[in-house]
């Protein structure tokens, strides 16, 4: 004892008696047993398939395909585990259903990722690794930002003038009476001929002379009456 009868029918019904036997002999049967239904042994399920890491900032999202054996009990949840380099388990999570997160892991470094299956037994055996995944964040604000300001030209400088003027619609601000050597599509203009062209209301603009270096809308009209003078 115990004895194994194998070839039952599941969802079958049995009871079972005993003989026992020797060289004179069968003897009487047993009293039956008690009456029990044929059915395949309840086991730990079966491991997911199609294991999937998507990455994220310290964390990853992991999904897969539940398994269609679930061995005989109904399946209540899965383990993830992620494992790091050197194959050292780093995070463990549970959930009911794909896709499960996992958080806490470190950013710049690759994980691995398994899972397995729960029932009323146990915890089944777990899946093939997913591919490598490194979680990674978001690069934080630069610091110590700093904008440098205009340099501003000499009135000794002031040979010849380039800039842009506009009006309040965005036009390029050219009237009939300007001298002007270049007019570019942009409204660059190039050798300022008249101090007409920065009086009004409506003009903006950005001058600079030769070295690049800005230069205030009076010195800008001076060095328009110079170049028209010359």
């Amino acid at each position: 004892s115990p004895i194994v009868v194998s070839g039952l029918t599941n969802g079958d019904r049995y009871r079972f008696y005993v003989v026992a036997t020797n060289r004179a002999g069968d003897s009487g049967q047993s009293a039956g047993s008690n009456s029990v239904v044929a059915a395949k042994p309840i086991t730990a399920p079966a491991k997911p398939t199609s294991v999937v890491a998507t990455p994220g900032n310290a964390a990853a999202s992991v999904t897969f395909t539940a398994p269609t054996d679930d061995g005989g009990s109904a399946i209540t949840g899965y383990v993830v585990r992620a494992i790091g380099p050197g194959g050292m388990v780093v995070k463990t999570a549970t959930g009911t259903q794909s896709p499960i997160e996992l958080t806490g892991l470190t950013n710049g470094r690759s994980h691995r990722f398994v899972v397995a299956t729960t029932n009323a037994i146990g915890t089944g055996a777990f899946s093939d690794p997913s591919a490598s995944v490194t979680p990674a964040g978001v690069p934080g604000a630069p610091m110590g930002t700093s904008v440098a300001g205009p340099q501003t030209a000499m009135a000794s400088d002031l040979t010849d003038v380039y800039g842009v003027a506009v009006d309040a619609t965005g036009n390029a601000v050219v009237s009939s009476g300007d001298s002007v050597d270049t007019v570019s599509s942009s409204g660059t203009l190039t050798a300022l001929g008249s101090s007409s062209l920065w009086t009004g209301t409506a003009h903006y603009g950005v001058a600079t002379d030769q070295a690049e270096r800005c230069m205030p809308p009076w010195w800008i009209r001076r060095a328009s009456r110079e170049v028209s003078s010359r």
